[in-house]
């Protein structure tokens, strides 16, 4: 829709150029584009038959609107004809309004049907057609108003102001060529003609609708101001001022009411203004090029010499009768002008001209009608233009007719002379001068630019001095106040007064005047002691008052404005101000003398160094007499509304009292009354307020001494205020405020409409300030017998703020009398706007909302306090008493549409903001109010403001510079200004009032507060319970609930109008921070799990792509054009920002990058903006990445001039690196520690920083500041009159200091967000979507992203905080690698060079000066998984670790599978590799194990632990041979072993802890980081025991004595109670156990024999451990004990190894044949599953089990095997000393017979008794079938992996664990193997012994010592028994070795021992039954002789 959208655009093109968002050069392509647009303002094109045809055919031919071609309903053509009529549009433009009008239809999805009928359409479309007319206006009128721009030339930048003329100049040739060429004055003229006729034309206003009122006024408006604008700027043409003449006299006859709010009379008035402006004679013709200032000789206009145009002029303007009455003074306005513009015209009678303008009134009028309108009245950008016009149309008047000014002068006078001689009976005169001095003073009073005033001087300022009458001397008192109304023309009006032009006028002239006044009044009542008391007195005159008042006024306006004049005037010591003023009020004036002396007094007040005179006065004079003995704590009196007990007054006489008439013995009457029965008497001020001020119904009195107050406490209550007269303190005056003034304002009569809220303003002024400087202590909550006991000087009353904070809190009439003022409601408080009292009303509303904000704040303190007093007030949460009224809730809603007061607003948002964040269901009370869907809009609205951002900073550091800023700033905490921190009080409205701060930017600075504070709602809001606010103005369907909302793109809510403002990419840069909170509220909705997924499908949606196009706008440095300057805290909201966005896009990877999600597209499209490169950068410039391709740059990025692609992600890293600024020191303050801390808390962003307000306040109350020193700034005493400022001065330097300092801990904090932001994405993408980077392309980019990192880390540009998040992603990476590297078992394919330049990078960072142990921690792990990554062979020998099954299984069988590279190649890359990274760490010298080592052995302990585990991997990967010479060298191995014994006490307390209650508790971070130093630990000596020397150096430095002496290793639970342990319990012993037992077997592996002597005093110390480990008798299988039974076995094991020739008896005498015993028991007692299977403890897995005994059992075989084989040098292959097992096979026997194999029973093994050889036998059995078993399994494995790798889409998961399978099932293949081989070796062993060698009571036997055990055993064997062992042996162990041959196939090679092993056995067991049995058969034979030789006849 161009004719539509080509408006708005161009408009807001225009506006966004002037307002800081747009250049010139983008606004320039809209203006060419627009200019036919401007060439014809409001102009559509023309009416067409031809349109009008094809819009009626459009139900049956697709009509063209504008690119949309489509048939239309019936319904849309009616419209669109009607519309066309209505409005007098073309066809195609009024259904391209139609057109819109539908799509901004709720719910609109496309063109409505016939039966769909919406009566909104054709209203939404004329209000289209209206927005379009004022868009363009809104264009056209700021391009004319910006050509008077020329804010380039303050710019000291030379570019920003060359660039700033080039837009000027462009403007400036675009309006002319509009002016000159277009005539578009002309044609403006002519169209508030149009809007003239339309708005008196009922008819044809009716067509419009029933907006058409209200825009066409709007729009009339509007041309009226352009058409001013244009003639301000020096535009004249003859003939449109003639035009512009005729449409104002047009204009002025209809201006028909005489209000001058009337919109008619606005229009009049501004073309009168723009008339003055045309004809102003001062001003020169515009010229091409733009106006200029001209020197007074050059200034021309070209209408001087047109006599034909004065003539015209004349006419037009007519004659007096020819105008309405209340319109004569437009034109006497007008003609004022005329006629000082021709002047210098010979044609003209410009004297005539003059004294008609007068006649009609014109000051009167000009002051009355004209600066009381709207106009001037609102605070609007405009109201300048126009004062600074009738500035210089009266300069012009004062300067060139200085004749008729003495003229007026002198008539004045003389009419005044008549008066006073007639006495008024002379009838009506005219005070013609008196009228221009009002009309001066109103006009300078309201316009802050009367210092012209000062610089011209005009003879009137002189001669006006000189008056002969009272009045016309108050009027130029009055005009002298008025002209010093901002501080530079308040000290020239100081000056002038100072050294006055006559006696009549000058401040000693006053004084004098005031202290005779004085003088007379005490001399007529000598008895006066009080000051306010009624009673007889000399009755001033009212000219006296006048004068007296008078003089006070301008007193007042100079002292408020001129801080000098205060101490001027109070050290003078003729003058002597306070003393003065306060004689004159101790005396009988009236209350309105009296309150312009308050007022004055209040003036003085302003200034801090004068406020403890102001209080020892007023406490003096008794303006509030306080009695010694009343009440203290009296505030709950006054807020209920009750009168205060402490204000007492003795009566005083009776007398006159001024303005009542009341008469002596009245007046003493009234005196004595009190309030209520039996209360005290009034006096006073009270007194003064009840009977004198609310029976006139005005209130001046009251009014000034609230000021005085207010301006007393701006510096802070005094604590001992009234000390030595009264108990000391503020709360009277408050008492007085709450009770007297505020509860009773609203019941009082008021003379003067709108007083009421200005009594109500200046009480809440009072408590404003009262609360927001409370902070809660704990003395406020002290009960009342407690207060009383404290010393006298200390304060017994309650503090102020204490009782504003009970008042709000209690419910009570204070609180509801606030709230009732909220509930006046918007629609009041606009209409009352610019009526009497609306300025002061809309000052209530905004300070109750304060107030309530202020409570808020403060509430969380005091309800803690408040919960641990006694006998104090009850407490109610302010959000309870709010929420009890919807009425209150609605209004404060209601007024965030308020226009005319951003601060209000602003309040009001935050009361809302509150409201939610405490849990008020605001969106059901709205609801219900039928105001939630308005209220949305009203904040959619706020935030769719296009105000530039002006943060605190930007409004108020600029402004302390200015010296009387400075001082306040110093001096005053309400004026301190701070950046950027929480709760910085700022009084804007004395910055405003002072000149020091202009109105509109305060405005535009709240309108940005109030964006924040409307995204600060949504965010309190989100985890509101639903609905919420959030919910409401975020689009959530509120009907269909939370769980079935969408969010829709096209809808108007908050989150749509902020998503589309940061699709913008200069959003960040000119809105940084609405930026940063759209940010932080997106990933709140997305991080919240009620809105996520909601607002994730919004997201994600294709009109808002919010992840990839917020990552494709982000930047990483941001360029401020020149003309637009950045805000300063810019920088930080802008990283914060980043932050958000960042942390945003990691949410979305995790939740869409997952494995089952349907958003994994999404996820890969991110990734690939993420990890892309974008356009290269030559290396070296900022940004640039160190190559990771090229090895040579690699290292440290030392390669230069060839260009690099580079990484957005990456960029934002470089980016935190490239700002070099230094850590400012932390302010040294010369207070207590305790103290300053005080003054540190976290501020909003959550930084801890100093809280200024605070550190102001402590260093003001410090004493020794108050007295001048400052104990070590090295400064001297301070003289006694530069104390203050000096003290000032250095409380300024500390405060600067404190905010220096804050400002880098913010921009700190914000760069360590951003990258704690980034490393979320980077660990995002390793967790959820490393598969979707490619496999192509993810190592090489996350290599690059560690190179990276690494180069930044070695350079050491980081802060320790982001590079403790930089190392935590290098170990991501290189763990995520890992974990691929080793669940793939691939290896990585990056080249050797580059992976030993990570190396490289890595021990760089760790060498790097300055880093702490965190980032060390980090890159500690880090190196352990680049070792582990490129060395996978870095584990623990298993052969160290007794582990070894030392099968002569060939591995190469049961080995790793084929490698997918040839071996040859796969070797010599690892060899590569491992060599490479040995010369770098050796590279790295004795640096590196010097970090190391120092971590290792102080420090934390979570890094100590990870500094061994990184010595312990390095071992591992390089070798020990370095580090053990260093270790030995400086120590540090002793320091180990030390520390181990240090840990024993520590390691022992953990242990004993669950069962003592003492110690460390047992599963504590205490306990846990000690297991984890002592693991560590273990771990790294039992590698340096892996190798020789590492043993031998272990030996040497006396390891095995230190683990002696560890007594940790006793305290193993007993295993009757095991089960019934925590877990922990178990656990721990069992990580404590076992690194003890690994060391002392891999000390036997390494050293052998050399190791033998201590291991074995290990065991003799450690004994009942050792057998409470073999035992084994716990009542359920657990893997904790099966892998120290495990470890045991195997220690065990190793040392039969070591000494073969000693048996356990021979080594350890007491405890060698226990240990043997329960060694062989183990045997027996696993050998069969069924044993243990049944006690299997829940927690622990059968297979895990399985294995676990498996290696026990093999353990324990080997040790057989070792134990039983015969001693070097011995003939025989076995000795009865080998035997082990006795001659046992009835177990086997029945086994071998019964269809499942029959246990062997257990028996408890002693030195007789060895367990039987049917435990070999079963176990060789089960061992057979478990291979067979195996076999089977492993077979099936295979080939279900034969057939994976077939398939192409193979799970890579499932195929990993089928790796893992057939790799576990090889170990259980080679440990079951060797078991099988070493049981049939000891059985054939044994049967060898028994058949062969044993011979029943021969020589063999007989020759050996059997001794105990198995050899006993065979000793006794007879003939009989040894042929039944041969039988037994034959039919048991013959099918056992016959079951064997199945695993002849399977075993292959492997198998060829185990048959030698088989054919020996049976050749044994035919031995057997040869020789034994035959040997029986001749027993038998032989005792068959025997028994017939004994008994023959048998």
């Amino acid at each position: 829709m161009d004719v539509i959208r080509g408006r708005s655009q161009v408009a807001e093109a225009v506006v966004a150029c002037f307002h800081g968002q747009l250049l010139f050069k983008d606004l320039s392509v809209e203006l060419r584009r627009a200019k036919p647009l401007f060439m014809n303002p409001l102009h559509f094109p023309e009416r067409s038959a031809d349109d009008a045809k094809k819009v009626s055919e459009a139900e049956t031919t697709p009509l063209n609107i504008y690119g949309n071609e489509s048939k239309r309903s019936a319904t849309f053509i009616k419209r669109v004809n009607e519309l066309a009529e209505d409005l007098n549009l073309n066809h195609i433009v009024a259904a391209a309004f139609v057109q819109e009008a539908q799509r901004k239809l709720p719910g609109y999805e496309g063109p409505l049907g016939e039966d769909e009928p919406d009566l909104e359409v054709p209203r939404l479309a004329k209000q289209l057609y209206f927005e379009e007319r004022r868009a363009l206006l809104l264009a056209l009128l700021e391009l004319v108003k910006g050509r008077m721009d020329d804010s380039y030339r303050r710019c000291q930048d030379t570019r920003q102001r060359q660039e700033g003329q080039r837009r000027q100049a462009g403007i400036v040739a675009f309006t002319d060529e509009l002016l000159t060429v277009h005539d578009v004055a002309s044609k403006l003229a002519k169209l508030v003609t149009r809007a003239n006729r339309v708005l008196t034309t009922d008819a044809e206003l009716n067509k419009y609708g029933p907006d058409g009122r209200v825009y066409f006024i709007d729009e009339r408006q509007h041309l009226a101001l352009t058409l001013f604008y244009i003639y301000y700027q020096g535009y004249r043409e003859p003939k449109t001022v003639r035009e512009l003449m005729t449409v104002f006299k047009e204009t002025a006859k209809l201006a028909r009411s005489d209000d001058a709010d009337d919109p008619t009379f606005q229009v009049a008035v501004l073309l009168a203004l723009a008339l003055v402006a045309a004809l102003d004679p001062t001003s020169r013709d515009m010229e091409t090029g733009g106006p200029s200032m001209a020197s007074p000789s050059q200034r021309t206009n070209s209408l001087l010499a047109d006599e034909a145009f004065g003539k015209n002029m004349r006419e037009l303007l007519g004659t007096a009768s020819s105008w309405e009455a209340h319109t004569k003074g437009l034109r006497a306005l007008v003609l004022l002008a005329f006629s000082l513009f021709v002047t210098d015209a010979k044609w003209a009678d410009h004297a005539a001209q003059f004294s008609a303008a007068v006649a009609d009134n014109v000051f009167e009028f000009a002051r009355t009608r004209i600066l009381a309108s709207k106009l001037f009245l609102e605070a609007s950008r405009d109201t300048p233009f126009f004062v600074s016009k009738l500035d210089e149309l009266m300069m012009c008047f004062l300067k060139s007719k200085p004749s008729q000014v003495t003229q007026l002068k002198q008539e004045d006078e003389q009419a005044t002379r008549r008066e006073m001689t007639t006495g008024g009976q002379g009838g009506e005169t005219r005070h013609d001068f008196e009228q221009l001095l009002f009309f001066l003073t109103a006009l300078y009073s309201k316009w802050p630019g009367a210092l012209r005033f000062w610089t011209d001087r005009p003879d009137v300022l002189t001669s006006a001095s000189m008056n002969v009458t009272i009045r016309l001397h108050v009027a130029y008192l009055d005009f002298l106040a008025a002209l010093a109304n901002t501080p530079e023309a308040a000290e020239q009006a100081y000056y002038f007064l100072d050294s006055p032009p006559n006696a009549s006028v000058g401040w000693a002239h006053f004084f004098e005047v005031i202290k005779n006044y004085e003088a007379e009044l005490r001399r007529d009542d000598a008895r006066s002691h009080s000051a306010l008391a009624p009673r007889v007195a000399r009755e001033l005159h009212h000219d006296d008052v006048m004068g007296l008042c008078a003089i006070l006024r301008l007193m007042e306006t100079v002292l408020t404005h001129y801080a000098e004049a205060r101490m001027a005037m109070e050290s003078s010591r003729h003058w002597a101000g306070l003393q003065s003023l306060f004689g004159l009020l101790a005396c009988q004036v009236p209350a309105v003398l009296k309150a312009h002396l308050l007022r004055v007094i209040a003036a003085f007040a302003r200034s801090p160094e004068l406020c403890a005179r102001v209080w020892q006065l007023v406490e003096q004079a008794g303006l509030l007499p306080i009695p010694r003995d009343g009440n203290p704590n009296a505030f709950m009196a006054a807020l209920e509304g009750k009168p205060s007990a402490d204000v007492v007054l003795i009566p005083r006489g009776g007398g006159r009292e001024y303005g009542t008439g009341v008469m002596g013995h009245e007046a003493s009457m009234a005196a004595s009354r009190a309030l209520v029965a039996g209360g005290p008497p009034l006096a006073g001020i009270v007194f003064d307020l009840e009977e004198i001020e609310a029976r006139d119904e005005a209130y001046p009195e009251t009014l000034a001494f609230l000021l005085l107050l207010t301006n007393l406490i701006r510096s802070g209550v005094p604590q001992r205020l009234g000390f030595g007269m009264r108990d000391p303190g503020f709360l009277p005056y408050f008492n007085f405020v709450a009770g007297h003034v505020w509860l009773k304002f609203d019941t009082r009569g008021y003379a003067f409409t709108g007083q009421k809220w200005e009594v109500a303003r200046a009480a809440l002024i009072v408590f404003d300030r009262l609360l927001s400087q409370y902070v809660p202590v704990e003395s406020d909550f002290l009960d009342d017998a407690t207060l009383a006991a404290q010393p006298e000087e200390v304060s017994k009353l309650r503090t102020p703020g204490f009782a504003l904070m009970s008042a709000m809190l209690s419910g009570g009439p204070f609180y509801r009398k606030l709230v009732s003022v909220l509930e006046v409601g918007v629609d009041a408080l606009e209409g009352d706007r610019f009526k009497a009292g609306g300025e002061a009303l809309e000052a209530c509303i905004l300070l109750c909302l304060r107030i309530i904000n202020r409570t808020f704040e403060l509430e969380p303190v005091f309800l803690k306090f408040l919960r641990s007093a006694t006998v104090l007030p009850s407490a109610v949460r302010l959000d309870q008493s709010l929420r009890q009224s919807k009425k209150v809730l609605g209004a404060i809603a209601n007024y965030v549409s308020y226009r005319h007061c951003a601060e209000l607003v602003y309040n009001a948002v935050k009361v809302l903001q509150s409201l939610s964040a405490t849990g008020v269901p605001l969106v059901p009370v709205l609801s219900s109010l039928n105001m939630a869907d308005e209220v949305a809009l009203k904040l959619v609205g706020r935030l769719e403001d296009g105000t530039p951002e002006i943060l605190e900073p930007e409004l108020l550091h600029p402004l302390l510079s200015v010296p009387p800023l400075a001082s306040l700033a110093l001096n005053d905490p309400f004026f301190l200004l701070t950046p950027d921190v929480e709760g910085a009080v700022v009084d804007v409205e004395a910055l405003v009032s002072s000149g020091l701060l202009s109105a509109d930017i305060v405005a535009e600075y709240y309108v940005n507060r109030t964006r924040e504070a409307v995204l600060e709602l949504l965010l309190v809001s989100l985890n509101a319970p639903y609905p919420s606010m959030t919910h409401l103005l975020c689009g959530f369907e509120l009907e269909r609930g939370l769980a079935a909302s969408r969010l829709v793109s096209i809808a108007h809510n908050c989150l749509n109008i902020l998503l589309q403002l940061a699709a913008d990419p200069e959003f960040v840069v000119y809105f940084p921070t609405l930026a940063e909170g759209t940010a932080r509220l997106v990933h709140a909705l997305v991080s919240t799990p009620a809105t996520s997924t909601a607002t994730l499908q919004l997201l994600r949606s294709r009109d808002v792509d919010y992840f990839e196009g917020a990552y494709a706008v982000l930047r990483t440095a941001y360029t401020i054009e020149p003309e637009l300057p950045d805000v300063s805290a810019g920088p930080v909201l802008r990283l914060r920002y980043t932050s958000w966005i960042l942390k945003s896009i990691a949410l979305e990877l995790h939740v869409a990058g997952g494995p089952n999600t349907v958003h994994r597209p999404q996820a890969v499209r991110l990734l690939t903006a993420l990890y892309s490169s974008s356009e290269p950068r030559q290396r070296g410039e900022p940004g640039a990445l160190p190559s990771f391709w090229d090895a040579a740059a690699s290292a440290h990025g030392e390669a230069s001039g060839v260009e690099q692609a580079r990484m957005k992600l990456l960029e934002v890293l470089y980016s935190l690196q490239e700002v070099d600024e230094v850590e400012p020191p932390f302010p040294s303050i010369p207070l207590d520690e305790g103290l300053v801390a005080t003054t540190i808390s976290k501020n909003a962003a959550g930084v801890e920083c100093f809280d200024v307000p605070a550190l102001y306040r402590v260093l003001m109350a410090a004493p020794h500041l108050r007295a001048g020193m400052m104990p070590g700034t090295g400064m001297s005493e301070m003289g006694v009159g530069d104390e203050s400022s000096d003290a000032a001065s250095v409380v300024h330097q500390l405060v600067a200091a404190a905010a220096d300092w804050n400002g880098y801990h913010e921009r700190f904090m914000a760069r360590v967000e951003v990258m704690t932001a980034w490393s979320q994405i980077v660990l995002a993408t390793l967790a959820r979507c490393y598969e979707l980077l490619g496999s192509e392309s993810r190592e090489s980019i996350l290599f690059m992203v560690l190179d990276s990192l690494l180069f930044l880390l070695g350079r050491g540009v980081s802060a320790k905080a982001v590079a403790r998040s930089m190392t935590s992603v290098v170990l991501a990476i290189l763990s995520k690698l890992l974990q691929v590297q080793v669940s793939s078992r691939q290896t990585t394919h990056v080249p050797v060079n580059h992976l030993h330049a990570l190396l490289r990078g890595i021990l760089a960072a760790l060498l790097r000066h300055g880093s702490d142990q965190v980032q060390r921690g980090n890159l500690y792990a880090a190196l352990m998984a680049y070792l582990q990554l490129t060395q996978p062979d870095v584990t623990l020998s298993a052969k160290h670790l007794g582990e070894d099954a030392g099968s002569s299984l060939n591995e190469s069988a049961w080995g790793e599978p084929e490698s997918r590279a040839p071996a040859e190649a796969l070797a010599s890359r690892r060899s590569a590799i491992a060599s490479g990274n040995a010369k770098i760490v050796a590279a790295a010298g004795e640096a590196l194990l010097d970090v190391l080592c120092r971590d290792a052995s102080h420090g934390k302990q979570v890094w100590q632990a990870l500094a061994f585990s990184a010595l312990n991997v390095l071992v591992a990967a390089v070798g020990s041979g370095s580090l053990l010479q260093y270790m030995k060298t400086h120590g540090y191995l002793r320091v180990f072993l030390d520390d181990l014994d240090k840990q024993d006490s520590l390691l022992s307390s953990v242990l004993t802890s669950s069962a003592t209650g003492t110690g460390v508790e047992l599963g504590s971070a205490a306990a846990l980081r000690a297991l984890h130093v002592y693991e560590a630990k273990m771990a790294l000596l039992l590698r340096l025991a892996g190798t020789h020397n590492g043993a031998r150096a272990l030996i040497e430095s006396g390891l095995v004595h230190s683990l002696i002496s560890c007594h940790f290793v006793d305290y193993r639970p007993e295993p009757s109670v095991l089960d019934t342990l925590a877990p922990v319990v178990v656990e721990t012993y069992h990580s404590l156990l076992m690194p003890v037992l690994q060391l002392l077997t891999a000390l036997l592996s390494s050293l052998g024999s050399a190791a033998l002597d201590q291991v074995v005093a290990f065991l003799s110390a450690h004994a009942q451990l050792v057998l409470l480990v073999l035992k084994d008798r716990a009542p359920t299988v657990r893997k904790e004990s099966l892998a120290e039974v495990r470890m045991m076995t195997a220690l065990f094991y190793a040392l039969a190894r070591v000494n073969k020739a000693k048996r356990l008896e021979a080594l350890l005498p007491e405890f060698g044949w226990q240990f043997h015993g329960h060694l062989l028991a183990l045997l027996a007692k696993y050998s069969v599953a069924a044993r243990w299977e049944t006690k299997l403890h829940p927690s622990t897995i059968l297979e895990a089990a399985a294995r676990s005994i498996r290696v026990i059992c093999r353990n324990v075989i080997g040790y057989c095997t070792v134990v039983s084989s015969p001693a070097a040098g011995d003939e025989l292959p076995l000795t009865a000393s080998g035997l082990l097992f006795s001659p046992e096979l009835s177990g086997a026997l029945m086994g071998a017979t019964a269809a499942e194999p029959v246990e062997v029973p257990l028996a408890i093994q002693t030195r007789a008794r060895s367990p039987p050889l049917a435990t070999l036998v079963i176990y060789v059995s089960s061992c057979a079938l478990e291979l067979q078993t195996t076999f089977t399994q492993l077979d099936l494995l295979e080939r279900r992996a034969g057939s994976m790798a077939e398939m192409e889409a193979a799970e890579e998961e499932a195929a990993q664990a089928l790796v893992e399978s057939m790799r576990l099932k090889r170990e259980d293949i080679a440990t079951l193997w060797f078991s099988l081989e070493n049981t049939l070796l000891v059985l054939l062993r044994h049967l060898q012994w028994y058949f062969e060698l044993f011979v029943p009571g021969g020589a063999a036997s007989s020759s050996t010592s059997l001794g105990n055990g198995a050899a006993g055993d065979a000793d006794s064997l007879t003939v009989k028994e040894l042929a039944q062992l041969a039988s037994d042996a034959s039919a048991c162990i013959t099918p056992v070795l016959d079951s064997l041959r199945k695993l002849d196939s399977a075993s292959g090679s492997a198998s060829e021992f185990v048959q030698f092993l088989v054919r020996r056995l049976r050749e044994m067991l035919r031995v057997g039954v040869d020789r034994h049995g035959s040997a029986l058969a001749r027993e038998e034979v032989f005792s068959h002789r025997r028994r017939q030789e004994a008994y023959p006849m048998m």
